[in-house]
């Protein structure tokens, strides 16, 4: 996908982490998820993060490959990696990148989601992440149905589209999300 002067989302994140960085971007701490919306969707969401120090890049480039493994599909075909629209570059995604400290893991289960579209589902909940963090995600998603409950297993990159660190705070992941 590109964004500003024409760059390629990597390339742009690679020159941030580098100092390419915009005058005036301070860290952000702070998020505001307003009141639950009438027609919010419960689901149950399991979360841990992954140090990318040491062996982590490679358990990175392992937990992608689990995810897309053969059988998770509706119909039994291998998991596919999405992102937000379909210029999602999958070989970019695996790419390691400046600056990453961590990467956020999340199992995404919404209540009655033999119902849902999942793939619309991650796009809204990481949409509505975005505007709650006030910053753009670099993430993926696969969709599982090879068990009881169909889940979304959803992979947020440890820099922010404009390679800023990412850190989500406990309360936003315990409750808000």
């Amino acid at each position: 996908e590109r964004y500003g002067g024409g760059r390629s989302l990597l390339s742009q994140l690679r020159g941030s982490a580098k100092g390419d960085r915009r005058s005036g971007t301070s860290p952000r701490t702070s998020y505001d998820v307003g009141e639950t919306p009438w027609n919010s969707r419960r689901a149950v969401v399991k979360s841990h993060y992954v140090s990318m120090a040491r062996g982590g890049r490679l358990a990175a480039a392992r937990h992608l490959a689990y995810l897309e493994r053969d059988g998770v599909e509706r119909d039994g075909s291998p998991g596919r990696l999405y992102g937000a629209d379909e210029s999602f570059d999958r070989e970019a995604f695996g790419e390691p990148l400046d600056g990453e400290k961590r990467q956020f893991r999340f199992i995404v289960s919404p209540e009655e989601a033999n119902g849902v579209d999942l793939q619309a589902f991650a796009r809204d909940l990481v949409a509505q992440m975005e505007k709650d963090l006030g910053r753009r995600l670099v993430w993926a998603a696969v969709n599982h149905h090879n068990t009881e409950h169909p889940h979304v297993h959803l992979v947020v990159r440890g820099v922010d589209a404009d390679g800023e660190e990412l850190r989500i705070p406990r309360r936003y992941i315990q409750q808000d999300m």
